[in-house]
């Protein structure tokens, strides 16, 4: 499987979003990071972001991740195709290394039933600064 090897060229985190009691009674939003993975990322063609598997989606995927299966096993992030819970892929920003760009993932799928590679398409949500949580 080398020829998959050049193309998971980026450095991903696969994190899940949690809720953490404030110091002001409330909740805010966290982000757990659950792997640190080589991932291969390519944008989504406008033709195929309102469809996934002939279903019309609510948000249209924006980037496609492709990632070895073995290395996001740990992860119970994909069933038939559904995502299971608030998963997002945290691709950090080589210049400023407490930000980096938020994808949601939307929906997971085993490529071509081989238990080699799992896609995953998300879409963007902006820049996450790692330190306070908010997303830009």
């Amino acid at each position: 499987m080398t020829w998959l090897s050049a193309k998971l060229n980026k450095r991903i985190q696969i994190m899940k979003q949690e809720q953490e009691a404030s110091s002001t009674g409330g909740f805010k939003q966290t982000y757990k990071s659950l792997e640190i993975i080589w991932a291969g990322i390519e944008p989504v063609s406008v033709s195929a972001a309102a469809y996934v598997r002939n279903v019309q989606i609510e948000d249209a995927p924006t980037h496609k991740f492709t990632v070895r299966k073995n290395k996001a096993a740990n992860i119970d992030i994909y069933g038939e195709g559904i995502v299971r819970a608030d998963y997002y892929v945290f691709l950090l920003n080589t210049n400023i290394p407490t930000t980096g760009r938020l994808f949601k993932i939307l929906t997971a799928m085993n490529i071509d039933e081989q238990d080699e590679q799992i896609q995953f398409l998300a879409k963007e949500m902006g820049m996450l600064d790692v330190l306070t949580g908010v997303i830009k």
